[in-house]
Order: C-alpha cells, then structure tokens, then sequence
C-alpha cells in the first residue's frame, strides 16, 4: 500500500486552531485529543486534495468531485503499519457519508492511508463494544474498527471520484 505523507505545517496547524476556537466557543461532549488528531487529518486531507470543498457538516467533512467524505485520524508514534487499525464511532456511522478516508497522525507527519465506501465499510468492519481489550488498548466507546490493509490505496482515490 502506498500512504500520502502530509507535513504537519503551520498552515494545518492554523486550521486546528481555527477548528478549536470554533468547537470550544460552544459547548459540547468530546474528548480534546481525539478531536484534535480528526483535525489535523482533516487539514492533511484539505492539503493533499486542494480541489476539495471544506463544507464541515455533521454527516461530512469534504466534498470531493460530488462525493461526500467523512475524514478520520488516528494518532501513532511512527510511521503507520498495515495491520492498524482504524476506528469510526457508532455516531458517525448514522450520518452515512458516501467515503471514509483515513489519517494517521505522528508529531509531524500525518500520512493518509486509505479510503473506503460506506456501504464496503459496513460488510467489513468489525464492530467493537466498550471495555473490550484491543493490543493497542481498552475500547473507551462503541465503534466499528477495520485493519488498514482492508481499505482502497489512496493512489487511485481521485480516480475514483472523479470517474464513479
């Protein structure tokens, strides 16, 4: 599989702080780190796919070539192995964007690492309950989890979009 490497520059971090004005302004649920790390995937995708439409919705993130696409992170110490795995929580998945893409997200390199259609993401992923022990951890709320090998490489990304 072949990932995107994005540097995390000012310009992404601008973004995070831009967002984080925006969702500490009002109050809300959430835990601060974990929205951080969907920023800054947010921002690395904004940065690698600059013909993408920020629209910030609650059911998406982008719209890509009329694509609805809901843009996920993951924190890692390193460089992103294929047998990680990449969580979407009970509550995004009610939303049905039409593709997920996937970030992990180092100190200061974020790398995109895949995409997959909602419905293939549904038939694949595993669902996961709160309080099962995963090797990366405790599962802290109910989501659903599928290995980075299972998703699409993002070469052929904006093919996809611009062609299905």
């Amino acid at each position: 599989m072949i990932f995107v490497p994005v540097v995390i520059d000012a310009e992404i971090r601008e973004f995070v702080r831009r967002k984080e004005r925006e969702r500490w302004a009002e109050p809300r649920y959430g835990n601060r780190d974990y929205t951080e790390r969907g920023w800054i995937a947010e921002g690395c995708f904004g940065k690698a796919y600059p013909a993408a439409e920020y629209v910030n919705q609650l059911s998406h993130d982008y719209v890509y070539f009329n694509k609805k696409i809901e843009v996920k992170g993951r924190r890692s110490s390193g460089f992103p192995q294929k047998y990680y795995e990449v969580l979407v929580d009970i509550g995004a998945m009610s939303h049905e964007p039409e593709l997920f893409v996937f970030g992990v997200v180092s100190s200061s390199t974020a790398w995109l690492v895949g995409w997959i259609g909602f419905e293939r993401f549904k038939r694949f992923s595993s669902l996961l309950k709160t309080g099962m022990v995963r090797d990366w951890g405790v599962v802290t709320w109910e989501s659903h989890a599928i290995p980075i090998h299972r998703l699409n490489d993002m070469r052929n990304f904006d093919y996809h979009c611009r062609v299905c």
